[in-house]
């Protein structure tokens, strides 16, 4: 498919994708895939439940990674002809905060599946903003298939 500089989906296209709604809804945007790595996007917006202050928080930033790889199983899904399944963080590993994303900012988080075994998916992930690294991690995501 390849990754591209704007959404291959709607904003409000995708709850078709993954089995969250509002007000806990924290992807907008899937900018495609390329082998085992997916973009997603998020415009943080004041009404997000995440801001505080103005900045998307830490917590919303690891719920935003969660989300961007529930995407792009979804997507997976979808060309299967199959429902977007729900996931579980199970863990989070070596989590760096750079800085927390201010309201207006436009989210841009890579996602690499790492390992997929027995329902559980390993991935690494980089949120980033206008070329500018604001966190990274790798997370275990259990499946519900």
């Amino acid at each position: 498919m390849g990754i591209f500089a704007q959404s291959l989906i709607e904003p409000g296209e995708v709850t078709g994708f993954i089995p969250q709604r509002e007000p806990m809804l924290m992807v907008d945007a899937f900018y495609g895939e390329a082998g085992n790595e997916a973009v997603a996007g998020l415009t943080v917006r004041e009404e997000n439940l995440f801001v505080e202050n103005g900045f998307l928080s830490e917590t919303g930033l690891i719920e935003h990674i969660a989300q961007s790889a529930a995407l792009q199983h979804g997507v997976a899904c979808r060309k299967r002809g199959m429902p977007p399944p729900v996931g579980y963080i199970g863990a989070i590993q070596d989590f760096e905060l750079h800085a927390l994303p201010s309201v207006g900012e436009n989210l841009r988080t890579s996602v690499r599946v790492e390992q997929e075994i027995m329902g559980i998916t390993l991935v690494s992930a980089r949120v980033e903003s206008e070329g500018r690294l604001l966190a990274a991690c790798k997370m275990k995501i259990f499946v519900n298939a």
